[in-house]
């Protein structure tokens, strides 16, 4: 498990001589450790580590950002134990070409708060892991967390209830 500060923001930029007005993806600042870590998760996806992250657009600046060691099928697990896609998101990390109801794999999790991350916690032993590690960091900062493989008989059990639970759901989508 490794756990680093980064930076996370967005740019704005001005056309023209116009006002500056906010891009929508968000820029990471990751540290080297960082990059080495997301490009050996992101090899077997044919995605870069410098661009990964950068293509997300999001709603909100995540205070966590969790990157799984791989994808995994928990999508309605995350969906239906998150307190609201405002609060936390999550995305693959091969490219979707699907048009399918098949639910997206998660990779990488963001989520919003420290308090987003607590109120989860008691949803899912997934968030409940995710929240002893970071217990003591910083609310007012901004973290990646590899949390590594996860605990593969509990998912083993989420994973085969996924998809029934995914096609149960209302209105689901990623990020």
């Amino acid at each position: 498990m490794e756990i680093m500060e980064i930076g996370v923001g967005r740019l704005s930029a001005s056309t023209n001589g116009g006002a500056f007005e906010p891009e929508p993806n968000l820029r990471y600042l990751l540290p080297d450790l960082a990059l080495e870590t997301l490009a050996d998760i992101l090899a077997p996806y044919d995605q870069s580590a410098h661009f990964y992250l950068d293509h997300f657009v999001a709603s909100f600046i995540p205070w966590l950002t969790v990157c799984m060691d791989r994808e995994y099928s928990l999508a309605a697990h995350v969906f239906t134990t998150r307190p609201s896609r405002s609060e936390i998101g999550f995305g693959p990390y091969a490219r979707r070409m699907q048009e399918d109801e098949t639910p997206p794999k998660v990779g990488a999790i963001f989520i919003r708060s420290k308090q987003a991350l607590i109120d989860a916690s008691d949803r899912s032993p997934l968030f409940g892991s995710i929240l002893a590690a970071m217990a003591d960091q910083d609310a007012c900062k901004n973290w990646i967390l590899f949390p590594g493989p996860l605990n593969e008989p509990w998912v083993a059990k989420a994973e085969k209830l996924d998809e029934g639970l995914w096609k149960k759901r209302e209105g689901a989508t990623v990020a």
